[in-house]
Parts: C-alpha cells; sequence; structure tokens
C-alpha cells in the first residue's frame, strides 16, 4: 500500500499523462553538469546540499516504468585536480560514484582535460566500466593528433511502452573559449584542425566535428543528443552551426538562467544550480519520426534523505579514508625549515629553469597517474622534506601542498633562513653594520651547493632505482 502511495505521489508530481505509461512513447532524460567533483553535501542551502549518496531518491522522480538514460555535459572533475593530489583522487571516486549512478555518457569539457592523458588511462585499465562512460566526439591526444582520445558517442538502446526500441545517440564536445591555466592556444597553420592544446590533449573545432559524425549518428540512431562543455556563445553557435542536433544539454548559463532555452532548431537545456546541487529532469514522447517534452524540463533538489545509499556513502568514506580527510588537519605545519623552490627564483631563476626542466620538477605526476599519491613510501621520493620538521607531512596540509615534487631542498637541504636572510639584503638604504650583518647571515645559512651520493640514494636505491649511476646521473640533473 505504502509504495503504491508513493507511486500515485510521483505520478501527480509529473503530470496526470504521466499516471501510466504503458503503450506510451515516454523516455526520461536525467542530465547534470558542473559537478566539480562533489562528493559530499555542500552544507550551502538547506534545502539543495548535492552529494553522491544523496542522489539516488532524484531518480525515483521518474515517471513509472518509463526508462530512462543519465547524462553529464561536463567539468565533473574537481576544479584543482591538475595542482592538487587530493582534488585528482576526488574525481577518479566522482566517476566511480557516477558508475554506481548508471550514467550513460560523461563528457569531457575543457577544465576536465587538463591532466595529462596518462591519468585517465591508467584509471580505465583499473576502474573500465566508470571510464567506459567518458565521450568526446572533438578530444584529440597532444602527442597524436590524429587519435581520438575518448570514444565519439555511445549509442543506448532503450524499450518504450509500446514495445519498441529506441535508439539514441550520445555524443560530446568542448570549446576552448575560456581562458585557464594550462591552456595553449594552438597555431592552426602548424596544427591544422586544432584549436587548443592542453597538457596532455587536443582541442579540435567540435562543430567540425559533430558535422563529420551526424550523418553516421542519423542512421544509426533515433535521437542525437549533444552533451556540450562550455559557455553560452560556443552553445549558441553550435546549435546555429550543427542543425542536426536533436537536443542539447550544456555547462554553460543561460543569460535569463531558464531552461530550457530554443535556439536555432535545438532545444539547449541547462543545469542552473552547479556541484551536484540539482539534478535535470525532462520527459520525451517519441511522435511522428521526431520527440517533442511530455514534460517539460526542470531542476530536481538533491536533499539529504533520512538514509543515504549505502554503496554511494561507502565509495564516499572510501575517498575520505584514502585521502586522509578525518586523520590529517590542513592547517599550516607551525615548524617552519622549508622554503619551496619558488622562494629561490629571485636569486636563482636560471637554476630554477634548469631544474624545471628535470623528471625532479615532476616527481609527483606518476603518483598522481596511478593512484599512488597517499602511499608514504611513494610520497617520500617525490616530495621534498617528506616527514621532517617543517617538510612535506601530508598532501591535505598546506603547507605540504608548496613542498610537491623533488625541488632544491630536498638535495640542498632546507633553507628558509637563507631565503630570509636574503630578503633582508635587499632592504633599502640599511647601515653599514646592518648590511654587514645581514651579509654574513646570508653566507652562514647558505645551504651547500655540492650533493653527496648518500643523499641521491635515499631515494635512488636498489628497490627503486636497480641501475642507479650517480657520477652518470648526477650530471643530467648538475647546474
Amino acid at each position: 500500500m505504502r509504495s503504491l502511495i508513493a507511486s500515485l505521489l510521483v505520478a501527480a508530481m509529473l503530470g496526470p499523462a504521466l499516471v501510466s505509461a504503458q503503450g506510451t512513447t515516454a523516455l526520461t532524460i536525467f542530465y547534470s553538469a558542473r559537478r566539480h567533483g562533489n562528493l559530499e553535501p555542500c552544507g550551502c542551502h538547506v534545502t539543495a546540499q548535492g552529494g553522491l549518496a544523496q542522489e539516488v531518491p532524484v531518480y525515483a522522480e521518474r515517471p513509472l516504468d518509463v526508462p530512462d538514460i543519465r547524462v553529464d555535459a561536463g567539468e565533473w572533475m574537481e576544479p584543482m585536480s591538475a595542482a592538487s593530489p587530493v582534488a585528482a583522487m576526488q574525481s577518479r571516486y566522482e566517476l566511480l560514484g557516477l558508475e554506481q549512478l548508471h550514467y550513460d555518457a560523461v563528457n569531457m569539457a575543457l577544465t576536465d582535460l587538463l591532466l595529462r592523458h596518462e591519468y585517465l588511462d591508467f584509471f580505465a585499465r583499473q576502474q573500465p566500466k566508470a571510464a567506459g562512460a567518458l565521450v568526446s566526439a572533438n578530444v584529440y591526444l597532444r602527442d597524436k593528433p590524429d587519435q581520438r582520445a575518448f570514444k565519439p558517442y555511445v549509442i543506448v538502446e532503450r524499450k518504450l511502452g509500446d514495445g519498441k526500441v529506441h535508439k539514441i545517440a550520445i555524443t560530446g564536445v568542448t570549446d576552448a573559449n575560456r581562458p585557464v591555466i594550462g591552456l595553449e592556444r594552438a597555431d592552426p597553420a602548424k596544427n591544422p584542425g586544432v584549436i587548443a592544446f592542453t597538457p596532455g590533449y587536443a582541442i579540435k573545432d567540435p562543430a567540425a566535428a559533430l558535422k563529420s559524425l551526424m550523418p553516421s549518428l542519423q542512421r544509426r540512431a533515433d535521437m542525437v543528443l549533444v552533451l556540450h562543455g562550455g559557455d553560452f556563445n560556443g552553445a549558441k553557435t553550435l546549435a546555429e552551426t550543427v542543425t542536426e542536433i536533436t537536443f542539447m544539454i550544456t555547462t554553460a548559463t543561460p543569460p535569463d538562467r531558464v531552461s530550457p532555452h530554443f535556439l536555432a532548431g535545438a532545444n539547449i537545456l541547462f543545469v542552473v544550480s552547479p556541484s551536484g546541487r540539482q539534478i535535470g529532469i525532462t520527459t520525451l514522447r517519441a511522435r511522428a519520426g521526431g520527440w517533442e517534452f511530455q514534460s517539460r524540463p526542470k531542476m530536481l533538489d538533491v536533499k539529504v534523505p533520512p538514509t543515504p545509499d549505502p554503496e554511494l556513502g561507502k565509495i564516499v568514506a572510501d575517498f575520505n579514508k584514502v585521502s586522509g580527510k578525518d586523520a590529517v588537519t590542513t592547517h599550516t605545519a607551525l615548524t617552519r625549515a622549508y622554503a619551496g623552490a619558488h622562494r629561490c627564483i629571485p636569486c636563482h631563476a636560471q637554476i630554477y629553469k634548469s631544474w624545471k626542466a628535470t623528471p625532479h620538477a615532476r616527481a609527483m605526476e606518476k603518483p598522481v597517474i596511478e593512484g599512488e599519491q597517499f602511499n608514504p613510501e611513494r610520497l617520500r621520493r617525490a616530495t621534498t622534506g617528506y616527514g621532517r620538521p617543517g617538510g612535506f607531512q601530508h598532501p591535505r596540509h598546506v603547507q605540504s601542498q608548496l613542498l610537491m615534487n623533488v625541488q632544491c631542498e630536498a638535495c640542498h637541504g632546507p633553507a628558509i633562513g637563507h631565503v630570509e636572510a636574503e630578503t633582508r639584503s635587499r632592504q633599502p638604504n640599511p647601515t653599514p653594520d646592518a648590511k654587514a650583518s645581514v651579509e654574513a647571515e646570508v653566507r652562514k645559512t647558505m645551504p651547500p651547493r655540492k650533493v653527496p651520493e648518500a643523499t641521491c640514494l635515499q631515494c635512488h636505491d636498489k628497490s627503486f632505482s636497480p641501475n642507479f649511476d650517480f657520477a652518470a646521473d648526477y650530471a643530467k640533473v648538475k647546474h
């Protein structure tokens, strides 16, 4: 009786025409965008808090017996994934959560492309089903610009209430209109068809990519659903250029904040509230060889239910455990001994530039790619001053985040005293006595330039570098 009452309430909420789907051609689309890696309730609003484990009740809002598809338009990664090991791990758990929520396709938007492609390649080998939802028609490998980095589309089949199986083609694109750190504009003369590069990917013109796919998609499917990552002007241009689009879901914010927005023959659906606080829903009806709205698009709040989904709750709990959220403080350590390589630049700009070209400057890259950024054995070889007073303690420590990679002080020793003495020596108009005193302190605190073999062997031991040759390998990083 309780389930019957709940079903009638859901049906009443979505409209009397949807009380029974038997014999109808209804199809529900759930859509999201700009999740930003949000795994837990943000706490920013009492009625729309977001969080993966809180989403499950939203999908019960669809009409009775109506099949659905679930898609994300992009910007699903935590925005700091390219800079923070914690955020990079969080994004992987976000993708695991989308798999658990049965998402059919997840688009790669610009901010989802700022890590090297090995990051997702490695994850795909570990979690092929979760990574298998990723789509993009216009993202290619940077070092192989003729090879697509992701599936260009997926075809999903749904049997509707009239017994007919319908095929829906879902593809994704991103534009490169936004200025973000790590984005490089491409020279079209040197890179035909490429409009921009990220560290691992080449982005080609989204309209041209879709145009080339459309004949095949229209032959194979009843509907072409395009997931678009970018701004409103990019979505508008795409709709005006590729008129074959049936529906588009975008990460863009509409100028009038009304959903949907009808442009150039395409229905464009927007996600008004980001970070997983709302999920979009619309129900379509196949009719006369096309599709029309049976239930107009609207946003559903992701509220905190009495009992969060246990499987998704476990994904969140596993991330918190692995990343040390409950055990590690994020406050800056009180002990100061290491300055960080960025403090060396004013006096040693050329040496800093030389260091940036070495593998030492990218030492954290491989642990992040392999999901080992919280493994102590990997951290001690990929950070500066690991476990020492004032050195790298944990990826969640604010001060530690400035000591990632094997920096100057990993080889030459802590240098905060020297940096501060050098800073004082640059004060204007010092007295002769003060100048002499500071210069003496600069010399006294200067770390040794020569690096002994024993220092290198702390990381390059037999288990890690069985072929390490001090003389030959030291010459490669000497400056």
